[in-house]
């Protein structure tokens, strides 16, 4: 019987397959509708699934207690929400962009020294602490969708501007569907991400002689919702949008991937729970 690592393995494979595809659909010009790319991204969350739930079960616990963990969540959250919007053909492309970050976060997680074992594992048994680290967890994968959404809109825009055929022709989502999905993807993830933080206080608060506002992760990650927050402000108040929105959210994310891991070193709190 396959172990929890060989079957988020095993999915993991199924997104580099869905990946090949993808080249294979740029190559084509996005001609054809992306049904084929979304059944192996389909089979590849089934045994993501089945991998985060055989984890879940064999420790008792939410699978977000190390950094392997943490990862294949985020990775299985993004691929989740993915599915969810590809139930619309006109965004369905939307996953030929999103694979090379799925495969990434897969072998990332499969890095060697990632997946340190809590020998109590009290944290995460904890169903508050849980609920903190899968609502950021969750809003992470939102965060990178937004990026994906954006390069897209970045290059139908770019087509548009030289008069390239490949805009019209193709069956990727107008520049103006981009933009929309990316804003309310945006406000989603904030909103979780705001839960997230909000419970932070709740679980730390003086243990061991640390506030939750000295640990370095929380304080990034407060970092990394100022920066969404100032974003989502621009964009109700000063009508922000088109190109400089597409590359705040790239930026923005590139900035939460170097955070992410980053500051598990550098964390009292994390490096604890996610070493």
């Amino acid at each position: 019987m396959l172990t929890d690592r060989q079957c988020f393995f095993c999915a993991t494979l199924m997104y580099g397959v869905s990946l090949v595809y993808s080249v294979f659909l740029w190559r084509k010009g996005f001609r054809k509708d992306d049904r084929i790319n979304y059944v192996l991204l389909l089979a590849g969350f089934t045994m993501h699934t089945v991998a985060m739930f055989m984890r879940g079960f064999s420790f008792n616990r939410c699978p977000v207690n190390n950094l392997f963990e943490a990862t294949m969540f985020v990775d299985w959250s993004a691929v989740g929400a993915y599915l969810i919007l590809g139930l619309w053909p006109k965004i369905r492309s939307l996953g030929a962009f999103a694979s090379p970050i799925f495969v990434f976060l897969g072998i990332y997680a499969l890095m060697p020294g990632l997946d340190h074992h809590d020998p109590d594992g009290e944290m995460t048994k904890n169903g508050i602490v849980s609920l903190h680290a899968v609502l950021i967890l969750i809003s992470y994968a939102g965060f990178g969708l937004c990026a994906v959404a954006s390069c897209m809109y970045l290059l139908q825009e770019r087509n548009l501007k030289k008069h390239n055929i490949f805009a019209v022709t193709s069956v990727l989502p107008p520049i103006q569907r981009l933009e929309s999905v990316a804003g309310k993807l945006l406000v989603a993830s904030l909103i979780l991400l705001t839960g997230g933080l909000s419970l932070a206080p709740m679980l730390v608060g003086d243990k061991d002689g640390l506030i939750f506002y000295q640990d370095a992760k929380i304080l990034w990650s407060m970092l990394v919702w100022a920066a969404y927050a100032g974003i989502v402000l621009a964009r109700w108040k000063w009508r922000f949008g088109g190109k400089r929105l597409a590359w705040c959210l790239i930026g923005g994310f590139v900035f939460l991937i170097l955070t992410f891991s980053g500051t598990k070193l550098m964390s009292d709190l994390h490096g604890r729970e996610w070493s």
